[in-house]
């Protein structure tokens, strides 16, 4: 019996450390997608010893279900923060394609069907922009592309 009490409480010794280390990494996000998964990854080693106490060890089985219970949830908000993140700079690295394009295809001599093309393109990359969300590591960038954005799009629909 002493024997597999040592054995459970190395299971939740070790499941300790990885969430530490796991808790310790997410902190001062915005994190890029890489460092999000190595965060999920330290939760799921310390998940994976918790699983390891069966219903049979009777002396740890409740406290690992209590620890599983919340790894699993900051598991899941880790996976949704890179998901997030993810998001962000994929709209971010659209809104960047699309600007490219634009100003490549503007004519010096622009008539009105070609401003609102133009109005349209720019419309579109507002929408994409708007995609980007606070917390994320594009946020920022895509705050100031936003802002020209908006400004041309209104000094467009001024004239």
């Amino acid at each position: 019996m002493a024997a597999g009490n040592d054995r459970i409480t190395a299971l939740i010794t070790a499941a300790r450390q990885f969430s530490w280390q796991a808790a310790k990494a997410g902190q001062n996000p915005p994190h890029s997608v890489t460092e999000w998964q190595q965060i999920e990854n330290l939760w799921i080693e310390a998940i994976e010893r918790l699983k390891e106490i069966s219903s049979k060890d009777v002396a740890g089985y409740t406290d690992a279900q209590k620890l599983l219970a919340i790894y699993e949830a900051n598991l899941g908000q880790v996976k949704v923060r890179r998901q997030s993140e993810a998001d962000a700079v994929e709209a971010l690295e659209t809104a960047q394609r699309e600007i490219e394009r634009l100003l490549a295809s503007i004519p010096t001599d622009a008539d009105d069907m070609e401003r609102n093309q133009v109005l349209s393109q720019l419309q579109s990359i507002v929408n994409q922009l708007e995609k980007v969300q606070n917390g994320t590591t594009a946020y920022l960038k895509a705050q100031d592309l936003l802002l020209s954005a908006n400004n041309k799009l209104k000094q467009l629909q001024v004239k």
